[in-house]
């Protein structure tokens, strides 16, 4: 008898071989977190960060957590917190495609009137503004490319800087190129010129033939490239000094860089019995255009009030003589005023002007019109327009924008394309404070001034919150478009009733510069520069 092992061997074999076949092979970890496919991490609040497929190659643990790990101090200077900080990690994760994230506000902690920004911040650095995200709802929403801190604020603005002029009575004022304004008015008998540095120091003051012989003939001042201060006053008297008897002519004249008076200058004015400056520009090429009214002696002669126009070059050379602009009526009884002027960007002026029907029967033209000239001189056609139907007290202040488009404040703001076409959405008027009643100039004409993202409507404001008492004066900004800006209406003031007289934008410090008086007592001319924002 043979005995076989084989057999049996076998058996043990195939039993290890089918045991190994039912357990299948050797086991792994699952992977966690999100990974090509995408998908969505929700964290405390109803934060959440959306990851779309593709945005990641391989599989990523994602948090949310707040306020996280050590953030960077928020909210920083000039920004209030309007919510907590929520930490996205892993910090410095990158992704193939844009990830949604949202972070919760609280709507009681914004101020009336203002949107919430998203700021974010990397360990260690300081929190930068994400402009592109959006409110929906009581959230903030964004799409980044990598993970970071993220907290909601809102700006605040700070305060203005305040500098005293004097007794004297500014009337209006300019930018000055590489920063700082040219402010110029009145002083007793004469008027004055000064140039005040970025940091409010009066550089230097010179004086110029002016008075005030009516109410519209207050000094105009504007700035060549180059830094040549040009002045349009009103004077009853000739260059010796002596009586015009009665006569009132405009006198322009100019000043160098160092305020010292230029040759060639001044020139005048004298059309009719009155002649009144209204507004002066100057080109890129150091060319002035000067407008104003003419009126005559008889104040009865209504349709003798006619606006004109006139320019020289930097050398005082005439480029085009004083002469009557048509603003398209001649009907009697007619007083036909000019209000303000303004270059267009691509060559070119804008000039408005006030209908007056002083006849008992109402006159069809009377309300605030605009007139549109080429570089050429020539009138652009459709042009003038007639936007108002009544007519203001005060003037017809007037900006440009970037694509040449006009705006013209009198009683309503109104937008006007190039072409002549009114702009979608105006006129209008100007937003109501959540806190205080905000009212154009009671002094002097209503103020506009243009800058690339919107308008600045300097104007007086009561009881409003942090009022000083009285009238206090304050700057409105406007987007493009008419809406209320983030950050305003700034205000400054004193315990007394203050009058705003003009305001300007300084391109080269990016400031808001607003001329104002104190009110009783002694009236003393006041400066401010705001961040223009």
């Amino acid at each position: 008898m043979t005995l076989s092992l084989v057999g049996p061997r076998l058996a043990a074999g195939a039993f290890l071989l089918s045991l190994l076949a039912a357990c299948g092979p050797a086991s792994t970890n699952p992977p966690t977190g999100i990974g090509p496919d995408g998908g969505t991490v929700n964290g405390p609040n109803g934060s959440q960060a959306v990851i779309p497929p593709g945005a990641l190659m391989s599989f990523v643990d994602i948090a949310i957590a707040s306020p996280g790990s050590e953030p960077p101090p928020f909210p920083p200077a000039n920004i209030i917190a309007v919510g907590d900080v929520y930490e996205f990690t892993p910090h410095g994760q990158t992704f193939a495609k844009p990830v949604l994230v949202r972070i919760p506000f609280n709507p009681s902690l914004v101020p009336a009137g203002e949107t919430p920004r998203l700021y974010r911040a990397q360990p260690g650095e300081t929190y930068g503004w994400l402009a592109d995200a959006v409110v929906t709802g009581n959230f903030l929403e964004v799409t980044v490319d990598s993970f970071s801190y993220l907290a909601p604020g809102v700006p605040v603005a700070p305060p203005a800087q305040t500098y005293e002029l004097g007794q004297r009575q500014p009337t209006h004022l300019a930018p000055y190129p590489g920063g700082g304004v040219v402010v110029t008015g009145l002083a007793q008998a004469e008027a004055f010129v000064s140039l005040v540095a970025p940091n409010g120091t009066v550089t230097w003051t010179s004086t110029t033939r002016g008075e005030r012989t009516l109410l519209t003939s207050e000094p105009r001042v504007a700035v060549g490239p180059t830094g040549n201060v040009y002045v349009a006053t009103a004077t009853g008297s000739d260059e010796a000094g002596v009586s015009l008897g009665g006569r009132t002519d405009v006198r322009v004249t100019s000043f160098n860089p160092q305020g010292a008076q230029r040759p060639g200058w001044p020139q005048r004015v004298r059309l009719n019995f009155h002649n009144l400056p209204a507004g002066l520009v100057v080109d890129g090429q150091d060319n002035v255009y000067v407008y104003g009214t003419t009126a005559p002696q008889d104040a009865l002669q209504h349709d003798s009030y006619r606006p004109w126009l006139a320019s020289w070059t930097e050398a005082a050379v005439v480029r085009t003589a004083p002469a009557v602009v048509d603003f398209g009526g001649t009907a009697s009884s007619r007083r036909i005023l000019a209000a303000d002027i303004a270059l267009k960007a691509g060559g070119g002026l804008y000039l408005t002007a006030r209908i007056a029907g002083m006849s008992v029967v109402i006159d069809p033209g009377t309300g605030v019109h605009l007139h549109s000239f080429d570089a050429a001189g020539a009138a652009v056609d459709g042009f003038p327009l007639r936007l108002s139907m009544d007519t203001p007290t005060h003037g017809a202040s007037l900006a440009v924008g970037q694509d040449d488009s006009a705006y013209v404040l009198g009683k309503e703001l109104y937008g006007v394309t190039k072409l002549g076409a009114g702009m979608m959405g105006f006129p209008k008027s100007l937003p109501s404070l959540a806190q205080g009643n905000f009212t154009l100039s009671t002094a002097y004409q209503p103020i506009l001034t243009a800058t690339p993202g919107g308008l600045y409507v300097p104007g007086e404001v009561a009881e409003h919150i942090g009022s000083k008492g009285g009238m206090d004066v304050a700057v409105q900004g406007l987007t493009l478009d008419g809406s209320q800006r983030a950050l305003f209406p700034r205000f400054t003031g004193t315990s007394t009733d203050d009058n705003v007289i003009n305001a300007v934008r300084d391109v080269s410090n990016d400031s808001l510069w607003l001329l104002w008086m104190t009110g009783s007592g002694t009236p003393t001319a006041q400066l401010s520069r705001f961040p223009a924002n």
